[in-house]
């Protein structure tokens, strides 16, 4: 992708990631008497078309790379979803030899039902990975066809390129998802003691499986700027203002460490407080963090996460994302060099919560966080979507550091 050549203005023609790198207006590299700006480069209807190829080149090499992820899984779906199932059959096991003293007969009826609960969604699992496959396979040919590009004029290739797009990424979430679904459960339990099914346990099947979606979703982002001053700050932590959605509080944390090699890495996390704090509370939820490339959206690196959160485990991240070399470093397209910074996302899919004392609302409210240094790297500030800023605490660096 940075290496396509786009138009210029004047006519000739440069790298996309010398445009990229440049401020919004600046020198045209190849005449150097005049200027020009990145939004002029990118409205010419050419680089459109060559970006928008590009692009979807990439789509269809990750759709390549899922459908041979899923070959994997077609050549014995049984055996992966045995093994999901002996792990919680192990699970279920160590849980009833807790309990057995207390309530024998009881859970001893339970774990046989849960047993046959099992069996059964194990069948559903496998007829469903198998029409899901079927469908996939049906669309396979159709995703590579491109022979509309050949002939057609500008404006209808620009619209294959976008329809084709969507069609590509919908593909890839139903392989993503048929892979997930197949092995896609857990077994909680709580310490209750009156209800045996409640003491005891339960199964958690992918969600399609059951009738179950979740039941709202939410976004928000976390922007840090003077990125290049914080880079020898070591185990430095920054936390995003908390997004609220259904009454459940979720933030962001950002920590630089030095990892095995010696180098700076950019560590990532999602907690949601409201779990935390109370061990009433507890929430089922898919959530997905995210450092945001520039340009190129399929770019961004991720990690993801379906899981409960709760009292004893309220997040979910990694120590080491990226070195800071590489995440400041222009070329690799998540730093801003010209506000000096990164943008950090967190989508989160929720079940209902498991709780005792929360109202349930709904929300889609997308927060937008902005963390500064400021007057000599002792302020922080937050700076809200309506534009607004508020100084949150004023303290020493070392309080920071």
């Amino acid at each position: 992708m940075d290496d396509l050549k786009i138009a210029l203005p004047c006519g000739f023609t440069t790298k996309l990631i010398k445009v990229e790198m440049q401020a919004d207006k600046f020198q045209c590299p190849v005449c150097k008497n005049h200027e020009v700006t990145r939004q002029e480069c990118m409205k010419i209807t050419r680089n459109k078309l060559v970006i928008g190829q590009a692009s979807l080149e990439i789509k269809l090499e990750k759709l390549s790379d899922c459908e041979q992820n899923l070959q994997v899984f077609k050549k014995d779906p049984e055996y992966f979803v045995d093994e999901s199932v002996a792990q919680i059959k192990n699970k279920i096991d160590l849980r009833r030899e807790e309990i057995k003293l207390l309530i024998n007969q009881k859970i001893d009826a339970y774990y046989e039902d849960l047993l046959e609960l099992i069996e059964e969604k194990k069948k559903l699992k496998l007829n469903e990975f198998k029409k899901n496959t079927e469908k996939i396979d049906s669309s396979k040919n159709d995703m590579y066809d491109l022979k509309e590009l050949i002939d057609a004029d500008i404006k209808s290739k620009l619209e294959f390129i976008d329809n084709h797009s969507r069609k590509i990424e919908n593909q890839i979430d139903l392989i993503n998802t048929t892979i997930t679904d197949l092995t896609d459960m857990d077994f909680v339990h709580n310490s209750q003691e009156i209800d045996v099914e409640n003491l005891f346990g339960k199964v958690k099947f992918a969600s399609n499986l059951e009738g179950k979606n979740f039941y709202d979703q939410g976004k928000f982002k976390l922007v840090i700027d003077d990125l290049s001053k914080i880079r020898e700050k070591n185990k430095l932590k920054i936390f995003s203002k908390p997004y609220t959605m259904r009454n459940l509080e979720w933030i962001i944390k950002v920590k630089l460490s030095k990892n095995e090699s010696g180098q700076t890495g950019l560590g990532l996390y999602l907690f949601c407080l409201t779990a935390f704090e109370s061990v009433k509370v507890s929430v089922y939820a898919d959530s997905e963090l995210k450092l945001l490339h520039k340009t190129v959206p399929e770019k961004s690196i991720s990690i993801r996460k379906k899981k409960l959160f709760d009292k004893n485990n309220c997040g979910f991240g990694t120590t080491d994302l990226i070195t800071f070399d590489k995440l400041i470093n222009p070329k690799n397209g998540f730093y801003d060099a010209e506000n000096d910074s990164i943008t950090i996302e967190a989508l989160i899919r929720v079940d209902n919560p498991q709780t005792d004392d929360c109202s349930v609302t709904s929300s889609d409210e997308k927060i937008f966080t902005r963390i500064k240094l400021s007057h000599g790297k002792e302020k922080y500030f937050f700076e809200y979507k309506n534009g607004s800023s508020e100084i949150v605490q004023q303290r020493s660096s070392s309080e920071y550091y």
